[in-house]
């Protein structure tokens, strides 16, 4: 699930911490922390029961495409999910994509 984290307009601003969420939840199922005490070694949250131990969020470098990995999809990973990236200086971006699981039946 890709998720944008550059920093609209400021080259020295970053991404300090991002969310993501599904199908309208206000909880969060994934956390990604590079606040404060974080900083060089960021924390990563997940859901045990929406995605447990199958996720894992990359923030590669400044201008390249981050994203949340879910290893071992199930059709109930499928649906509408909203990564909120929170920035040291700049407003908060918000973005939504869709998720479909194809699978043999």
């Amino acid at each position: 699930l890709p998720c944008d984290v550059t920093p609209p307009d400021d080259e020295d601003d970053q991404a300090s911490l991002v969310l993501f969420y599904k199908d309208g939840s206000s909880q969060s199922i994934y956390t990604y922390d590079a606040r404060d005490k974080y900083a060089q070694r960021p924390r990563h949250w997940s859901d045990e029961e929406a995605l447990g131990k199958r996720a894992f969020f990359s923030k590669l470098l400044p201008h390249q495409q981050s994203s949340l990995t879910i290893d071992n999809v199930h059709e109930a990973d499928a649906g509408l999910y909203r990564c909120r990236v929170d920035f040291k200086r700049s407003p908060t971006r918000n973005s939504r994509v869709n998720l479909t699981v194809v699978g043999e039946r």
